[in-house]
């Protein structure tokens, strides 16, 4: 049996198979699950509850703002780098977390709002330009 248009099955396989690719901006594992490894490694430029996050699996750093209070607790004690652009902590202050996370898509993410002027261009390099995650569930790691 011949189709009559074959050429148009053909190129709907092509939109279906595009609608499916690689995004940026979508996790491509299971991250419901407090599983993933990840450090606190510091805050973020404006507001007191951003938390800047390196991720073991898929290397990658990120934000959050909406870390559970009792993980968030746990940073009262680090220490901060001194002569940095960003609130980094020292690495013996990192805190080492197990968490379950979904990445957010641009439209989804926190506006940062800033009561001075602030250069981002650091903090934009390390996080993806500002990649941020919303945590799932999130425990300290031993």
């Amino acid at each position: 049996m011949l189709r009559a248009y074959p050429l148009l099955e053909l190129s709907g396989l092509v939109l279906l198979l595009g609608a499916v690719s690689c995004d940026p901006n979508k996790a491509d594992m299971d991250t419901t699950s407090c599983t993933h490894e990840a450090q606190i490694i510091g805050r973020t430029i404006c507001g007191s509850n951003g938390y800047i996050l390196a991720l073991a699996s898929p290397r990658d750093t990120v934000i959050t703002y909406n870390m559970p209070v009792e993980v968030g607790a746990l940073t009262a004690q680090a220490h901060y780098q001194v002569g940095t652009a960003i609130p980094l902590f020292t690495p013996d202050s990192f805190i080492r977390l197990k968490l379950g996370y979904a990445v957010l898509a641009p439209a989804e993410r926190t506006p940062g709002v800033c009561l001075t002027t602030v250069y981002v261009a650091p903090f934009n390099k390390l996080t993806n330009n500002g990649r941020e995650i919303r945590v799932l569930c999130a425990s300290q790691a031993p």
